[in-house]
């Protein structure tokens, strides 16, 4: 048997602090070995010892190391999750989702409403939606609308370019409509048709508020706005995710805030990434309908993997779900698909849901409807790819990784 070592010695042997360790194992450069009855980890000695020697360590098999400094979020594999050094748990239930996005773009707030909200409430010209409407299939999701949107409005926004902070801030108040708009195209929704009331849930709520909105004709207590604000703040950023990398590139070589929304909602838009949640709903909804080991079985016969269980980062429980999840049950624990939810988690007894299994929850009991999971994804994470776009304007074209070529051996001319 291979030799291993503690998190004590690994550490030591790193020169790091054991916090260090954990997120070189959420990285993929070593192998972390957990001990029956006790929380302590254990680690293959040769992976440490190349990693303490060597500059370029091997990383298992598939996983490609690319580390990039960002002072926007830190991942604890322990089980935390931190914006700017706050933790984000505490964060969801103080917060409201405007004040988040703006802290993590420009690292401050002043403790009131963001106006994000407050941005015009139809920034596309009657043009536009009737481009974006004649590009839709009857099919088209809302983040599909929502990426035909930001097209159309990256072409039609003379200050796209204006990357100051004054000029991110206005796009992003645009870009954050455009999306609220984008999704009430995708189900019929006419502007008209909103109610302009303020009652308590916009003015405590308002982003969470207005998604709500164009996304159902339902009204929402304050319960479940304060279940999906919460979701949109533990949603807004999760480090350097796949669909955060893609729009880092894109910010890499400047491109505009809509551009770099769009290369995220690209990655997002992968059914590995942005629709697990989608999936979880329907899973749900067929455990309702016929029974858990029914909808936890037809699951697995797609690809082997039940979608809302585990997490490439969290060693154990993921800390969003623990966050989002009694709020879930508070807003609709009434609801039957709760209790299927809770039937499908019995029945992994031993696996540990993530943010994925709560979303997909809140989505199925709230009755938001198909695609919603991932627009609400979308919505979310477009403050985390604008505040990681914030971050690379102010370098240029840092992006330029190389491939270990593996073809066939070229011919010498």
């Amino acid at each position: 048997m291979e030799k291993t070592i503690t998190t004590t010695e690994a550490a030591d042997r790193l020169g790091v602090k054991r916090e260090t360790l954990y997120a070189y194992v959420s990285r993929g450069m070593l192998t972390s070995i957990r001990t029956p009855g006790s929380k302590e980890s254990l680690f293959l000695h040769s992976e440490v010892e190349l990693l303490a020697t060597k500059s370029r360590p091997r990383v298992r098999s598939q996983a490609v190391n690319l580390t990039v400094d960002s002072a926007i979020t830190y991942l604890d594999p322990r089980g935390a999750m931190y914006y700017r050094g706050e933790n984000v748990s505490r964060l969801c239930l103080a917060g409201e989702f405007g004040q988040v996005a703006e802290f993590l773009r420009i690292g401050s707030w002043d403790g009131t409403s963001s106006r994000i909200h407050e941005a015009p409430q139809s920034p596309l010209s009657a043009g536009s939606r009737r481009a974006i409407e004649t590009l839709l299939s009857p099919s088209a999701t809302p983040v599909g609308a929502f990426r035909i949107a930001l097209s159309v409005q990256s072409c039609a926004d003379p200050l796209r370019n204006d990357r100051s902070g004054s000029g991110v801030t206005r796009t992003t108040h645009r870009i954050f409509q455009v999306a609220l708009e984008a999704f009430r195209i995708s189900r019929g929704a006419n502007v008209a048709t909103r109610r302009g009331t303020q009652k308590e849930e916009s003015a405590r709520f308002p982003l969470a508020y207005s998604l709500w909105e164009s996304l159902t004709d339902s009204p929402a207590t304050v319960a479940e706005l304060k279940a999906l604000n919460a979701a949109l703040i533990l949603l807004a950023d999760h480090e350097m995710a796949s669909s955060t990398l893609a729009a880092r590139v894109a910010a890499s070589t400047w491109a505009d805030p809509y551009l770099v929304v769009s290369a995220g909602l690209a990655a997002l838009s992968g059914p590995l990434h942005g629709s697990m949640s989608d999936r979880v709903a329907s899973m749900i909804a067929n455990a309702a309908a016929n029974g858990a080991d029914v909808a936890i079985g037809e699951a697995l016969s797609a690809d082997g993997h039940l979608a809302g269980f585990g997490h490439m980062v969290y060693l154990e429980s993921d800390p969003r779900f623990d966050a989002l999840w009694p709020l879930v049950v508070k807003a609709w624990g009434k609801a039957h698909s709760l209790k299927a939810a809770r039937q499908v988690v019995e029945h992994q007894r031993g696996k540990f849901p993530n943010i994925d299994f709560a979303l997909g929850s809140l989505v199925s009991a709230s009755g938001l409807g198909q695609g919603a999971g991932e627009a609400i994804f979308a919505f979310a994470r477009t403050a985390g790819w604008i505040a990681h776009a914030v971050e690379e304007y102010q370098h240029r074209l840092r992006f330029r990784t190389r491939c270990a070529y593996t073809g066939p051996e070229p011919e010498l001319s």
